[in-house]
């Protein structure tokens, strides 16, 4: 119909102290005058960010998203849909019905053919158990819910074959009857929560919308031979210290945000400082054979060419912004192409096989999932 479309979203000044959430909705004209026209609609959705929205039979579908206000925070699971040829809001569902837990920075298909939308994964906070609510508990998701347009009603998918594990900020694009996932990141807390250790992905899944059932899709390097992989997941540790506190911590690189402003920062009940280290990505002869592990990447699907652009990674203690453009074939996975390494320094994410086996240990002492064996299956 010639428009792009946008709503909510939030703004946050670069010292933390001001922020603000929207609920404008504005398109954008892509026939040619690429002028913005603010629409002025009745109800709708109330003010966030983190929110997911997905196009399907002429019909946007809004689910999720999070409020902060600096002093509280309220994640959401409502559902709404905009009638793009009559624009109307609608809201959809009731108290006490079936439906994904609140949660934002998770991801949402369609199926049109059969009248589905998807969300999977995501992010939430709930309040710790201690009584000045510092000791608030990140929770990452790893469900799969299925919404019946006919009805708008939600039911849960079973998992079904090798599906990805608990993460927030992947991105997912449909392919003929797939639904391919890429990248996404999950935190991990070891030491009774004084390290915390944030994996980034760079893996990519399939979900099949016939069969229901998850597939690992096996990404080889340029020129190996069928059945030889690439490691697809990297660790960012961060190191909980008693005698450095930090006053406040910073999350939004998640599709979240956590703004405690000036308010320490609890894990196992002590003051800590959360310190980061690099992220490693393996390399083979000298070059980068797939994409630096990030969350919140651009992708489309040309003629079964998947396309990736950009999205954001951890570095030290700033979120670090992707313009790099890489390509791969959905029908052979025989490696990733690099069209544009982008103006982003990703040095610091490049290392030797024997850094990424340290790594890969790493994973293995905090239980990894899947086995090589499993992942060939």
């Amino acid at each position: 119909r010639g428009y792009f479309y946008t709503f909510g979203g939030e703004y946050t000044s670069p010292n933390q102290k001001n922020f603000n959430h929207y609920r404008d909705l504005w398109r954008l004209d892509l026939s040619g005058t690429w002028e913005w026209e603010q629409l002025s609609l009745k109800g709708g959705p109330s003010a966030r960010s983190g929110h997911r929205i997905v196009l399907a039979k002429g019909t946007a579908v809004l689910f999720g998203g999070f409020y902060d206000t600096g002093k509280d925070m309220k994640y959401y699971n409502d559902l709404w849909t905009l009638d793009i040829d009559n624009l109307k809001w609608a809201s959809h569902g009731q108290p006490g019905q079936l439906a994904p837990s609140p949660r934002s920075a998770c991801q949402m298909f369609a199926d049109e053919a059969q009248g589905k939308v998807y969300v999977h994964g995501g992010y939430s906070k709930v309040a710790g158990d201690s009584k000045d609510g510092l000791d608030e508990k990140g929770v990452t998701h790893d469900d799969l819910w299925e919404l019946d347009l006919q009805t708008m009603r939600w039911s849960r998918v079973k998992k079904s074959g090798i599906a990805p594990g608990k993460r927030a900020g992947s991105t997912i694009v449909t392919h003929k009857r797939n639904a391919v996932m890429f990248g996404g990141v999950v935190d991990h807390e070891a030491e009774d929560g004084e390290v915390l250790v944030s994996e980034f992905f760079n893996d990519m899944f399939n979900f099949h919308l016939d069969k229901h059932r998850w597939f690992p899709m096996a990404v080889r390097p340029p020129g190996s031979a069928a059945g030889v992989r690439a490691a697809q997941s990297r660790m960012v540790q961060r190191v909980a210290r008693e005698d450095d506190a930090a006053a406040k911590i910073q999350a939004h690189f998640r599709g979240y945000s956590v703004r405690k402003a000036y308010k320490a920062y609890k894990i196992g009940g002590k003051v800590n400082e959360l310190l980061y280290s690099p992220a490693v990505c393996r390399l083979a002869g000298g070059k980068v054979v797939y994409p630096v592990p990030r969350i919140k990447a651009s992708m489309a699907v040309i003629d079964n060419v998947l396309w990736l652009y950009g999205g954001t990674v951890e570095d030290v203690d700033k979120e670090t912004t992707l313009d790099d453009l890489w390509c791969i074939n959905l029908n052979k996975l025989d490696g990733w192409t690099c069209i544009h390494k982008g103006t982003a320094d990703v040095s610091q994410w490049e290392g030797s096989d024997d850094d990424d086996d340290d790594d890969m240990d790493g994973m293995d002492d905090m239980g990894s999932s899947g086995s090589d064996e499993e992942m060939e299956e």
